[in-house]
């Protein structure tokens, strides 16, 4: 992780520069080619080092809906390269700067107990995971129609559509159709179904939610029809995939 304390830094990316002022954050993953633009004398980054295997201790604890920044540290911690960072203003968010800040002054005065230092790291994460809703990805960054209508996916997969995710976009429906099949390799509608049955995945796991409940709650008024599309994806039905999975 990069914080910005003061100042300014610039990251250079293949995707383009990424500046970062005072009280934003970038998340990197491991795997990510980037370099950094030199700094004047006022501008001050933090860098963070954290192993990915801690990401495993952190989701013991957080039991939350998955979120792009959920599987963010997923990625981190299967040495995916994809997504390279993510990038969020937090300097309006009082308790994620507190927690930062107070997480770098114990840093810099050497205090004894590691424990403290794990203690704060986890309270950051988790707290990242808890604010994701207010933490916007910044608008400087360009990003494509394919990218922007895989977020519509995320935020809309219970009933969204094609037609809909076009519209907001402002762009041509069949261009987006041949797009998202050109860049991803999947259809629009298979990466909804993709990420219905994800999450139905992740209720059955971590919920006691009847699974009529689940089917309908991801976004399958025809339970016989989420029931194949499940057993199809994942080689059992959603029953026995929670006996098999309960956390």
């Amino acid at each position: 992780m990069a914080y910005c304390l003061n100042g300014s830094v610039t990251h250079v990316f293949d995707e383009g520069p990424v500046t970062l002022k005072k009280g934003e954050l970038l998340i990197l993953n491991q795997n990510v080619y980037h370099a950094v633009q030199a700094a004047g004398r006022d501008d001050i980054m933090i860098n963070i080092l954290v192993m990915p295997e801690y990401f495993e201790s952190v989701f013991t604890f957080c039991g939350m809906e998955e979120t792009p920044l959920y599987r963010f540290f997923l990625q981190c911690i299967l040495g995916d390269g994809k997504p390279g960072y993510l990038y969020y203003d937090i300097g309006d968010i009082l308790p994620l700067r507190s927690l930062i800040e107070t997480l770098i002054w114990s840093v810099k005065n050497e205090l004894p107990f590691k424990r403290s230092t794990n203690q704060l790291t986890m309270a950051l994460f988790l707290r990242l995971l808890q604010f994701y809703s207010d933490l916007e990805q910044s608008s400087r960054i360009e990003k494509d129609n394919v990218w922007l209508a895989e977020q519509y996916i995320e935020e809309h997969y219970r009933d969204g559509s094609l037609e809909e995710a076009a519209r907001l976009l402002h762009c041509d429906y069949y261009r987006l159709s041949h797009e998202m099949r050109e860049k991803t390799g999947s259809s629009f509608t298979e990466l909804m179904q993709e990420r219905r049955l994800r999450q139905a995945k992740y209720l059955l796991e971590s919920t006691d939610i009847p699974v009529m409940k689940v089917g309908a709650g991801v976004g399958y008024n025809n339970m016989s029809y989420f029931y194949r599309l499940f057993r199809e994806a994942f080689g059992v039905t959603p029953k026995q995939y929670r006996e098999e999975n309960r956390e």
